[in-house]
């Protein structure tokens, strides 16, 4: 298993430069008042080069600025494009193994309104209403779909046959759904020796051309589950999963077809939250909870991982 960690730096947001302003005066009054400084703080963060990642942070009781630096696969900064990260993060190679018959997987991880869906899919206004059809603002579903045409469309010059198919599900208050489907109940995850894991009744769409992958995705992220909290106004309140499964049939000179089966996985996950900040309530909290809870379920399994 080859496991590659990429770090997006997003810009500040307008919320953020409020909150940072708020925060200064904060720390202003507690300096004058002689009782310290406040002890919810946040950090900075900033890409100090294409592999490394700088958080700075003043101690929260004497005040002196503390700097720590994290290594990453690749680190991207705030001002890297949505064309560049695409080209740049690897997705590319990945790919690329899924049309020579292996699993791939990429998600998004980070807190809400970190801009994980924004990486993933595009702005999320351009997406509800014109679907993937921007591109400044196309993320590397969109990009990585396209992408992949271009290959099969050079796969089938050397006369191999492919064929494409997906599905997409969401994982919201630890139920699986899907957002293909009329089906409104939650769908049963399996277990299958020789098969591994599976969810039962899923619907797989088979894909005719690049417009109808595109089309799948679209609506697939118009169902998601999404709400508005004080972080974020476009709060995803599930783990989506959107799944491409290849077939590549090639016939050699002796006339033997060989059949090779890979997919990709594209994975955006909600966004981790506070609760105090995010002011979450009744049906929001408990989404909130089943959020945090899975999220370090997943941290747990990571930790393993990287043992």
């Amino acid at each position: 298993m080859n496991v590659q960690v990429i770090v997006r730096v997003r810009p500040l947001l307008a919320n953020d430069k409020k909150f940072a302003n708020r925060q200064k005066k904060e720390v202003q009054r507690q300096q004058r008042s002689g009782k310290g400084l406040p002890h919810d703080l946040h950090s900075c963060v900033d890409a100090v080069s294409s592999n490394a990642l700088e958080v700075s942070y003043q101690h929260p009781v004497n005040g002196k600025e503390l700097v720590r630096e994290f290594a990453f696969d690749k680190v991207m900064n705030h001002k890297t494009s949505q064309k560049n990260f695409f080209e740049t993060c690897g997705i590319k190679e990945l790919i690329q193994t899924t049309l020579q018959g292996y699993a791939a997987v990429v998600f998004a991880y980070g807190q809400t309104g970190s801009g994980k869906t924004y990486t993933m899919s595009g702005k999320e206004q351009q997406v509800a209403q014109d679907g993937f059809r921007s591109p400044e603002t196309d993320g590397l579903i969109p990009r990585s779909l396209s992408y992949l045409y271009a290959q099969i469309y050079a796969a089938k010059k050397e006369g191999k046959e492919v064929s494409i198919s997906s599905s997409y599900l969401e994982i919201y208050n630890e139920q699986v759904f899907d957002l293909l489907s009329n089906e409104s109940s939650a769908l049963p995850v399996r277990y299958q020796f020789g098969r591994g894991f599976f969810v039962e009744r899923q619907l797989m769409v088979e894909c005719e051309g690049f417009e109808d992958l595109c089309a799948v995705a679209a609506e697939g992220h118009n169902n998601r589950t999404v709400r508005s909290h004080s972080l974020n106004m476009h709060s995803s309140r599930s783990h989506s999963l959107f799944t491409v499964y290849v077939e590549v049939k090639d016939e050699d000179e002796e006339g033997e077809v060989t059949s090779v089966y890979g997919k990709i996985t594209f994975i955006d996950l909600a966004g981790s939250e506070n609760v105090k900040q995010s002011q979450s309530e009744g049906v929001a909290l408990k989404e909130t909870n089943n959020i945090n809870k899975s999220l370090f379920a997943l941290g747990k399994v990571i930790s393993v991982l990287a043992a």
